[in-house]
Formats: structure tokens, sequence, C-alpha cells
């Protein structure tokens, strides 16, 4: 299964799993960009620093799920090469 694939399913999990307007709305933009931009490193790197800001702000509880989803996310975000790790900090380091 290529990144692309893996970051959607994942996102579509991470959305069922925690039912919220801000989370559905950073998955379907994130659908959106995928269809246009081929790099999903990107997209899911976009997509994790959204979602955490969004789960810091709504204050929302993970289930086992969410939390293997958001994981998946945070995998392929890093997977950018060797360059890819020094990416990291912008992604996480949002707050």
């Amino acid at each position: 299964m290529s990144d692309k694939q893996e970051l959607v399913l994942a996102l579509e999990r991470f959305a069922k799993a925690c039912q919220n307007d801000y989370v559905n709305d950073t998955v379907n933009k994130t659908a959106v960009s995928l269809k246009k931009n081929e790099n999903a490193a990107q997209e899911a790197k976009w997509a994790y620093q959204r979602l955490n800001q969004t789960m810091l702000a709504e204050h929302l509880k993970l289930d086992d799920e969410a939390k293997t989803a958001l994981a998946t996310i945070k995998k392929i975000a890093e997977s950018d090469g060797a360059l890819g790790g020094l990416n990291t900090f912008n992604a996480t380091n949002v707050w």
C-alpha cells in the first residue's frame, strides 16, 4: 500500500474515532490536497500539525483507534528521507 493510500485510510479512521467537525474539516482538506499533490509526506505533516492543534484546542481525548491512526499519520509525515527528520520540528512544535 502506498503512503498516499495509507494516509487517506489513517485520516478516515481518525475522523471516525473523534467525531469532531474540526477534525472532519482537516481530513477533507487533506483529501482534496492529496488529489492535487503527489507528496504524501508533506500533506501528512500539515494534517498532523493541524490535528494536534485541534486536539489541544478542543480538549479531545483519543481512544486506541485514534491513537493508532495518529501514529500512522506521524510515521508518514516523518518518511521524507534523510532530511525529512529535520523538518519534523515544523510539524510537531506548534505551540
